[in-house]
């Protein structure tokens, strides 16, 4: 199954193509990437942690729609920090939204599922002042 994801600001709209013999389907929302602890070593933050995959969100969709919209999602492949001058600079925040589709048939078996597919929350700021 194919899928595409679009960000939005501030969500990200997942949208997939029809499989025939789908019941239902099952969008799941997944933040991958290392999770810990920052810390600074000679004036630089380095991030300790390990890398996990937490599935945030998962969302049971009727077989008439081919379509979702994950809203109030933050921006999190990002981080913004301010130097000592006052300018601020953008680094990685080695975090990624994920999202895959499952199709379930009527009798409850996952008969086609997509791969995992990156999506990028779009912010606001960053949006405007980049058009």
């Amino acid at each position: 199954m194919d899928i595409s994801v679009n960000g939005l600001v501030n969500g990200m709209m997942v949208y997939w193509e029809e499989v025939p013999d789908a019941a239902r389907y099952y969008v799941h929302l997944i933040v991958s990437g290392l999770h810990g602890f920052t810390k600074r070593v000679n004036g630089v933050l380095q991030s300790t942690g390990r890398e996990l995959d937490y599935e945030i969100a998962l969302v049971e969709v009727e077989r008439n729609k081919k379509y979702y919209t994950f809203r109030d999602l933050a921006r999190i492949d990002k981080t913004f920090h301010k130097n000592a001058d006052g300018t601020w600079y953008v680094g990685d925040a080695k975090k990624d939204y994920y999202v895959f589709v499952e199709a379930e048939n009527k009798n409850g078996g996952i008969i086609d599922r997509s791969d995992r597919v990156k999506g990028i929350v779009l912010d606001y700021y960053i949006y405007k002042y980049n058009q």
